[in-house]
């Protein structure tokens, strides 16, 4: 897809995006191993379709070429796999959506604390999404 096209799926979907830390536990030891920016859409028109089926599948695949053409191309990365349900958020007043999580890892990897490169690459992630038009974890309708 080229860029417009893409901005223009994201507006159709209200494409949202939400960063946060993802903690492991490893020996009674809590750390942030990983950062995890969330993707999240909707139907077209507040449709809803069947959880898990073909429409979300669809929606879901085009998060994950959404959120790989924004990863930095040296990132350390796993992206969740497709969940056959609904995410519903308290923001968007329970409104069904489609999400997918990409976890961002220290090139280090293991048990390996959050580094300032891990940051500085969700921040680039953060940027991208905003000029293809995809807004910060709630979708407001802007007027031309």
């Amino acid at each position: 897809m080229t860029d417009s096209e893409l901005s223009r799926w994201i507006h159709d979907h209200n494409v949202c995006f939400e960063a946060s830390p993802h903690f492991e536990v490893l020996r009674h030891t809590k750390r942030q191993s990983a950062c995890d920016l969330t993707l999240y859409a909707r139907h077209p028109e507040q449709r809803v379709a069947d959880p898990g089926g073909p429409v979300d599948a669809e929606i879901w695949e085009r998060l994950r070429e959404l959120a790989l053409r924004v990863l930095p191309k040296d990132a350390h990365f796993d992206i969740d796999p497709f969940d056959a349900a609904y995410h519903l958020r308290p923001e968007t007043s329970f409104e069904p959506e489609v999400d997918l999580t990409v976890e961002i890892w220290p090139h280090q990897g293991g048990f390996a604390p959050v580094d300032e490169e891990v940051v500085q690459q969700v921040h680039s992630m953060e940027a991208a999404l905003l000029a293809l038009g995809a807004q910060r974890k709630l979708w407001h309708e802007v007027r031309p």
